[in-house]
């Protein structure tokens, strides 16, 4: 792996990180269709290149002084490397760079390496939204977990 690259992404990044998510997270990826309307409402979105090649994203929204951090992706060959890691805090520094005051997501509460990877990243747990995600696939519906990093 050579240096990553975080870069803001443009219309051409919205199916690359398409396909950064398909192969990520198959069954529960965004869509290209989602990350269009993402990108075509404004919502914030970082790009993590390795050389040409678009290894990450993440997509955020911000409203008054808190961004929602709606997305975030790294290609399966290059997770636990780091890249998730410079990819949020890219997304602090440009909050710290507004006024935005606060990082809020929700990750489902089965997805226990997640919330360790934001916990360690400064997040906490403030909420627990009951049957959050629809049930699927002879799967009962599941928690959301509410977490909140100040900045």
């Amino acid at each position: 792996m050579s240096q990553i690259i975080i870069k803001l992404w443009q219309q051409h990044d919205v199916e690359r990180c398409a396909n950064v998510a398909k192969q990520a997270s198959a069954e529960k990826a965004w869509t290209f269709a989602e990350y269009d309307e993402s990108y075509k409402a404004g919502h914030s979105g970082l790009i993590a290149y390795d050389g040409e090649q678009v290894i990450g994203c993440l997509v955020a929204q911000s409203l008054f002084e808190t961004a929602d951090l709606l997305d975030i992706q790294v290609l399966p060959e290059y997770q636990g490397q780091g890249v998730a890691m410079q990819l949020l805090q890219a997304l602090k520094q440009a909050c710290k760079e507004t006024s935005v005051e606060n990082i809020m997501l929700e990750v489902r509460s089965s997805n226990a390496r997640a919330i360790g990877f934001y916990t360690k990243s400064g997040f906490i747990s403030i909420h627990t939204r009951k049957n959050y995600y629809a049930a699927r696939d002879s799967l009962p519906p599941e928690d959301a977990v509410i977490m909140q990093c100040s900045l």
